[in-house]
């Protein structure tokens, strides 16, 4: 047989290994991983030699213009992800007060499938509402697997109770289905910001003081133990204390079904950034201390931070600006979708942070475990779909808002010098990135559905 595409010539990364390898392609998915000397007649033919072959990262936290006022949507957002190596997003979505579960998530899925670069699943994003709690089902039935909730923004009405929180986990679990919680206290966060408003203590270096490590690590922990009550398996997004790492740890240690997700900026940044960065450099957990961030490092080199993922929040810098005299007027969220893959890679390239094998499963194939998504995603193997990167280990670059593809027009990374870039990327099989410049159109990404239960079997790190 004739294969479509042959890469040949790389050191690919897959099962843990790096190995000098030749990859078919016939349609969209991978045909063999054999060894470079196998001939193999193909259509056509890409030299790899000195890169690295990895599977297309998957972004499992990304958030854009859904009914809110942030400034990406589908198709900016998804430009954005192809050209940081991301093969394959997953936006957090939901509806107009008006709708039902079933219809705000089967209008995003419409939306990406007219819109999208890249490939998609999507998260249903709850409200604490009893209501649609009971419409959960709709979402398993639309191949949504995964729900989250938020135990802070209490003034926002995006507050879960613990009822409420118990009684979804409840209900996922029973669906085969993963609960997903922002973890901070809330209440503690509401009384901590009105305490520092009315001390007039609201310059960007007071934001911290309102987020304390110990909201968030009393809401992982409070999270874990309704989860064990519901017996539903849990994901924490955006981890970013040591503190709620050593409860993920213990309740792993336990036996639970618990998983944790950090960002970028948590592993690179520090709260030294407020009264750098100020209003953009705003984020919820906020940003910390050296010490969280080493032990985030720590924690996805031995297994208790599972997946990296971007929590891509566009505002523009206007937007942002306000938090340069009252940071509690100011946004939440960063940009980052493009720049996720890089600043881990990078890491790898340059110290011991990572392996590359622990990068390509941090970035791939622990998300695609987790969500449903594996073998069909994050993986390099015969019967996957061919999503790939070819990654330069030797380019050097900096990061420049300027040149990125988000419309928010700036980066909390600027000037940031970056090792490693992706010369090409594949998605099912088709070009998406070449010659500094994404091929596919609007509308190529598919919507990917998912199956519940089985998901996280065989984390690796």
């Amino acid at each position: 047989m004739v294969a479509d595409l042959v890469i040949r010539g790389g050191q690919v990364v897959a099962d843990g290994a790096v190995v000098p390898a030749s990859i078919a392609v016939n349609g969209e998915r991978i045909s063999a991983v054999c060894v470079p000397e196998q001939p193999i007649p193909a259509a056509e033919e890409i030299d790899a030699s000195g890169l690295y072959v990895l599977p297309g990262a998957i972004d499992p936290h990304v958030h854009f213009k859904i009914f809110n006022a942030m400034v990406d949507d589908f198709e900016t957002a998804s430009m954005a992800a192809a050209y940081g190596g991301v093969t394959t997003m997953m936006p957090f979505v939901s509806g107009t007060e008006r709708m039902s579960v079933a219809e705000g998530i089967s209008h995003w899925i419409a939306e990406g499938q007219r819109r999208s670069v890249v490939d998609f699943a999507v998260h249903c994003r709850l409200r604490p509402d009893p209501a649609l709690i009971d419409q959960v089902p709709q979402a398993f039935a639309l191949g949504v697997t995964s729900v989250k909730m938020f135990q802070a923004y209490r003034k926002r009405g995006m507050l879960f109770s613990d009822d409420l929180l118990l009684r979804t986990m409840e209900t996922v679990a029973a669906h085969g289905g993963l609960a997903m919680v922002h973890a901070e206290n809330g209440w503690v966060i509401d009384h901590l910001e009105d305490r520092l408003l009315a001390q007039g203590r609201t310059a960007p270096e007071h934001y911290l003081a309102s987020r304390p490590h110990a909201a968030e690590a009393e809401a992982v922990a409070r999270a874990i133990t309704l989860a064990k009550l519901a017996e539903c398996p849990l994901y924490v997004v955006h981890l970013s204390t040591r503190e709620g790492l050593d409860e993920i740890g213990r309740a792993r240690a336990r036996g639970q079904d618990v998983y944790a997700e950090t960002c970028p900026q948590y592993l690179h940044l520090t709260d030294a950034e407020m009264g750098r960065q100020k209003g953009l450099a705003k984020i919820a957990p906020p940003l910390r201390w050296d010490a969280d961030r080493e032990a985030l490092w720590r924690g996805l080199r031995n297994g208790f931070v599972q997946t990296v993922g971007s929590d891509h929040a566009p505002f523009t810098v206007e937007d942002k600006r306000i938090g340069e005299t009252n940071i509690f007027e100011a946004g939440f969220g960063m940009p980052g979708i493009e720049t996720m893959a890089p600043l881990v890679w990078s890491a790898a390239l340059t110290s011991d942070r990572l392996s590359l094998p622990q990068v390509a499963a941090v970035l791939s194939e622990n998300t695609a475990r987790i969500f449903g998504l594996y073998p069909r995603k994050g993986a390099i193997k015969v019967g996957a779909d061919a999503d790939l990167m070819l990654l330069d280990p030797r380019a050097e670059w900096a990061i420049r808002g300027a040149e990125l593809h988000s419309q928010a027009g700036y980066t909390c990374f600027e000037g940031w010098r970056v090792r490693g870039k992706v010369v090409a990327s594949f998605l099912r099989g088709r070009p998406l990135l070449r010659d500094g410049k994404v091929q596919a159109p609007p509308g190529y990404g598919r919507y990917v559905p998912r199956t519940a239960g089985g998901r996280a079997e065989g984390c690796t790190v």
